[in-house]
């Protein structure tokens, strides 16, 4: 007889990810960028049009309940919070403290966490940023990638004020902006946040400048496969996802078991 159950569909690693409630571009790159056998698994947390420090408050008080309601009762690898503006804000030790009271036993890591492991991981230190953000914002950026030890050669800031307006920007008129505004001494070019519409342009940017892009959502799948285990190939996504390896630290078994 057939054996009744296996490991269902998301054998190899099942990730959460919390994003806004009003989000629309995150969870379709995370599903774009899944690997066959990682299971991905979506929380929201309260948020609203306007991009506002009242608002991170608000997201920053339900954290934990957005982490609580992934997978109740069943192992999830990797829980990552989705704003890299938000995270910024707040603060990300805040918002992993959030998620690891909510799931002790998973690791807790954020888009922007993501970001800074990727761009060290090319070998970048200078770099040239574009954002969407509003002022308030634009001042933490700057501050979280100078702790980083980055040197940013060139920023650029749409200053929006409100989501739709980050969702509704055409992945064209990035590719322009990023064009236009490059410094081409940057090591990299680091397009921060999940919500810009930049998954599509990594690949076309990297061939005409010749320098790697890291986009928020690229380096998120990037971060979180690796910390779960999973060693993948994903082309069109730019090079830091054309061959996806594992951190020295996972032992060779581990590694072998979840290769794609």
């Amino acid at each position: 007889m057939v054996e009744q159950f296996d490991d269902g569909r998301h054998w190899r690693a099942k990730l959460g990810f919390i994003v806004l409630a009003n989000e629309e571009t995150v969870e379709d790159d995370i599903f774009t960028l899944r690997p066959p056998g990682v299971g991905v698994h979506i929380s929201r947390v309260h948020s609203a049009d306007e991009i506002r420090p009242d608002v991170i408050e608000c997201m920053r008080d339900d954290l934990r309940h957005s982490a609580e309601l992934l997978l109740p009762g069943d192992r999830l690898d990797v829980i990552c919070f989705t704003c890299s503006g938000g995270t910024m804000a707040m603060g990300e030790d805040v918002a992993c403290k959030a998620i690891s009271e909510a799931k002790p036993d998973v690791r807790a890591t954020t888009v922007i966490g993501a970001s800074v492991r990727a761009l060290k991981h090319i070998g970048a230190k200078k770099i040239s940023v574009l954002t969407p953000y509003p002022a308030f914002l634009d001042a933490e950026t700057k501050k979280y990638l100078g702790a980083a030890d980055f040197e940013i050669l060139s920023y650029d800031s749409l200053r929006y004020e409100t989501n739709s307006q980050i969702v509704n920007t055409s992945p064209e008129f990035l590719y322009e902006r990023v064009v236009e505004n490059i410094h081409f001494e940057s090591d990299a070019i680091f397009i921060c946040c999940g919500a810009l519409r930049s998954l599509e342009i990594i690949a076309r940017l990297e061939r005409r400048l010749g320098l790697p892009v890291i986009a928020s959502n690229q380096a998120m799948m990037w971060d979180a496969l690796r910390l779960s285990g999973v060693e993948a190939k994903l082309t069109g996504f730019g090079k830091l996802l054309s061959r996806l390896s594992l951190p020295k630290t996972q032992s060779d078994g581990f590694a072998r078991r979840r290769r794609l």
